[in-house]
């Protein structure tokens, strides 16, 4: 076992309803299927924990995502968390966080993660125009995050809200509303993400067929620059091309992938990073449970999980991606390191002076980072440098 692993991630699934726009391993209508998959997960972890030779493994980030794990029964969850803790060195743990749906949150609930502990509590606003968030197909309503965010506080969690910049439907006037409101909370952590339309979602259908259109890129730049200055007044200060904290709110899972540090993931498409190597679990339900469940294991075939180890081309790649999308930027040493060919060295130099002549980036002594507008291309860029 990889002795620098201290980020986990635990993969639940299930949904009530899947939203439009969803690309994620996620189920929906599959409740009789929750506790075999539950059983699954619980041999997974353990076949990994005891591998180890140590009695307890520091540990520093647990992350439950999904789907909905804030959907996963209590009783199963503390199953699942009495485990992950007889390995796990609990004394060292930093942050412990729960994806949640605002729909159905109750005071028992918020006692019981709290109880659990979970440290920090990561809400799917997204937006807060009801018309809009039933054209996604979500459940929740604006009511349901207000009666959330009216008791949340009280049980001392960190509290994180996620938005989506440019889903169809809704006007710059709800945008800068739900942005405003959310702001009346003490949240101490927003992500701002854009909308992607992904191929073989409902939405992409709809988006072909013409009965939706996604906001341009212009106006998405100009809403998401305007965003940020708001937020910056509010005290969240960007620390990511998505993510904006109070000051030491960042999330630490989250700087842990973007800083390429070890970390591994349970549950169905979860994915493991380790000795410069990425895993990826299986994605179908049925296999990952009899491979856990049965011990049979599927070799071949979409269910079979992969393997891949990354070529220095690839370490490049993601050391530039992951690199710029933190604020902070990268080193020059850092966007040079193994680049030994002179042109190739030339024609980085060119570019960087060129992006920075243009507004996309910033040339800082030794280091580069993108502008807010160098963020909105931060795909293009990377390419272009790369």
């Amino acid at each position: 076992m990889n002795k620098s692993m201290e980020h986990y991630y635990i993969h639940w699934p299930f949904c009530k309803n899947k939203c439009h726009y969803c690309d994620f391993v996620a189920l929906e209508k599959h409740e009789e299927f929750v506790k075999e998959y539950h059983g699954a997960l619980m041999k997974e972890m353990e076949s990994f924990f005891k591998k180890n030779d140590q009695k307890k493994i520091p540990v520093k980030t647990v992350f439950f995502g999904g789907g909905t794990p804030s959907l996963y029964p209590l009783s199963l969850l503390e199953e699942n968390i009495d485990q992950l803790f007889r390995y796990l060195d609990r004394s060292t743990l930093q942050e412990m966080t729960l994806e949640v749906n605002p729909e159905g949150v109750t005071h028992e609930m918020l006692k019981a993660w709290k109880k659990l502990g979970f440290t920090r509590l990561s809400v799917g606003v997204q937006v807060l125009d009801d018309k809009v968030l039933k054209n996604l197909n979500r459940l929740q309503t604006a009511q349901d995050v207000f009666k959330l965010f009216d008791k949340i506080f009280d049980y001392g969690f960190d509290v994180s809200a996620d938005l989506i910049i440019g889903l169809p439907g809704i006007s710059k006037k709800e945008w800068w509303k739900t942005v405003h409101t959310v702001l009346q909370w003490p949240i101490n952590h927003i992500s701002i993400y854009f909308l992607t339309v992904h191929e073989n979602t409902p939405l992409a259908h709809r988006i072909h067929k013409k009965e939706l259109s996604a906001a341009s890129d212009d106006e998405m730049v100009d809403l998401y620059q305007k965003t940020i200055s708001l937020l910056e007044r509010h005290g969240l200060k960007q620390y990511e091309i998505s993510n904006f904290s109070t000051p030491s709110k960042e999330s630490i899972h989250n700087m842990a992938y973007w800083q390429r540090k070890s970390y591994k993931g349970f549950g169905i498409g979860a994915a493991s990073f380790y000795d410069e190597q990425r895993h990826v679990n299986q994605k179908n339900l049925t296999s990952y449970v009899r491979q856990w469940e049965e011990g049979i294991v599927v070799e071949k075939g979409r269910s079979a999980p992969s393997i891949e180890v990354l070529t220095e081309s690839q370490k490049r790649l993601e050391r530039y991606m992951l690199g710029l999308r933190q604020t902070k930027g990268m080193s020059i040493k850092e966007l040079m390191y193994q680049v030994d060919d002179p042109n190739k060295q030339r024609d980085i130099n060119y570019d960087l002076s060129w992006l920075q002549e243009e507004g996309f980036l910033v040339v800082d002594h030794d280091r580069v980072r993108l502008t807010p507008r160098g963020m909105v291309y931060e795909n293009e860029i990377v390419t272009k440098l790369y």
